[in-house]
């Protein structure tokens, strides 16, 4: 078992779903969640899949970090019930991340800035 920190990332807030692996704040992994909104079908098989393929086991994810939206309820309250689950199952840690706040981080540094009239 590697001492780096393991991440789960879970995006459910809109149409397309996503999650990522991170270790030591690096991404690993990254994949999708089909669309039509099927993120309660297909949210653990992806994660499954994904945490196989680097050989990780579930224990070893020190935190969840999830969309807190604004976005489709449906999809909010399934990640937040999928994180409350992991986390009491094993041990984790969750971390809930506005969406608007992640988008506006991830913006590239030669991106215009928009004025925001009242």
């Amino acid at each position: 078992m590697s001492s780096a920190v393991k991440l789960l990332a879970v995006e459910t807030s809109g149409r397309i779903g996503r999650i990522a692996l991170a270790a030591d704040g690096r991404t690993v992994v990254e994949r999708d969640i089909a669309t039509g909104m099927r993120h309660g079908q297909e949210l653990l098989p992806v994660i499954d899949a994904a945490v196989r393929s680097l050989g990780w086991s579930p224990e070893e994810i020190a935190l969840v970090a999830l969309s807190g939206g604004p976005g489709s309820f449906t999809g909010l309250r399934l990640a937040v019930m999928f994180a409350r689950t992991f986390c009491w199952r094993t041990g984790a840690r969750s971390l809930l991340v506005p969406t608007l706040r992640a988008v506006a981080a991830n913006a590239p540094a030669d991106c215009p800035s928009v004025a925001v009239v009242a």
